[in-house]
């Protein structure tokens, strides 16, 4: 199997759409421009999450990071045990919260485990950054966490995802609220169109932030044709967006927009979906 990965200074530096600005571009062009011109702090979830994947997928990155020590900063000698610790991290180092570097190794042997218990322990890449030319104006770029053959020599693509509630009605909700089957759809055709080689399917390795437990899930059939009829959508509004260069807003101050429940068997049940 062909890997033509490129460099994440390049990927991070390529002006296409991805799946993050895909979520933005489902409600509106104007949020998806807002997304591209809005600096984002990061989060403390945000840096448990980059420390996590860098434990599972990227050891020698995450042997990178040095936990700072914990000490009173407030007093003489905390402060003089800090300034220690960073006037001695090595150049291509990186200092991180003590409690945020245990987390993520709590969550990444977790991780670790699951995917050796299902066999998913030699990975024919990670971290692996792909693009796909859907046409003149649409380019997408995909960053895939985890790719990996199974013992018929079948490709098959991962995620590492971290949660609150990892069970299959709490994921199925998650997914849902995130978008989760449209990133699947996403990485799977990139992945295609980059590599020439079809995976047999997308998977979501999960671990609880609490409780360590975990869960490996695959999208059936059913939620995936939406996640490819909702990447179909944004492939065809970002398209139209470039031609014209015109990125609206949810309305245009003309058509009053009517909302109502979605029923199904004879108005017994509400989805949500």
């Amino acid at each position: 199997m062909p890997i033509l990965d490129i460099k994440r200074v390049q990927y991070d530096a390529l002006q296409c759409l991805n799946y993050s600005g895909m979520k933005e571009l489902l409600k509106s062009p104007a949020h998806y421009q807002l997304y591209l011109n809005t600096v984002r702090p990061e989060s403390k979830a945000l840096r448990i999450g980059k420390l996590t994947h860098a434990c599972v997928l990227q050891n020698e990155v995450f042997q990178k990071y040095k936990p700072k020590p914990d000490c009173d900063r407030r007093t003489k000698e905390g402060k003089e045990i800090h300034q220690f610790f960073i006037d001695n991290l090595k150049e291509d180092e990186e200092a991180c919260d003590s409690d945020e570097y245990e987390t993520a190794l709590k969550l990444g042997d977790a991780m670790s485990g699951l995917l050796a218990q299902y066999g998913v322990s030699k990975p024919v890449a990670t971290e692996m950054t792909v693009v796909g030319i859907e046409n003149e104006q649409c380019t997408i770029k995909s960053s895939i966490d985890y790719v990996a053959e199974d013992k018929d020599g079948r490709v098959w693509l991962y995620d590492l995802k971290t949660t609150d509630d990892a069970s299959p009605k709490a994921f199925l909700r998650t997914a849902f609220q995130y978008n989760y089957h449209l990133q699947a759809a996403t990485y799977l055709r990139t992945f295609e169109k980059f590599t020439k080689v079809r995976p047999m399917g997308f998977r979501f390795a999960v671990v609880e932030k609490d409780t360590l437990q975990t869960a490996l899930y695959q999208l059936g059939p059913e939620i995936m044709t939406d996640g490819v009829i909702k990447l179909e959508n944004c492939i065809k509004t970002y398209t139209e967006c470039v031609k014209t260069n015109q990125w609206p807003g949810y309305d245009n101050g003309i058509n009053i927009q009517t909302l109502d429940w979605e029923r199904k068997d004879k108005g017994t049940a509400i989805t949500f979906a």
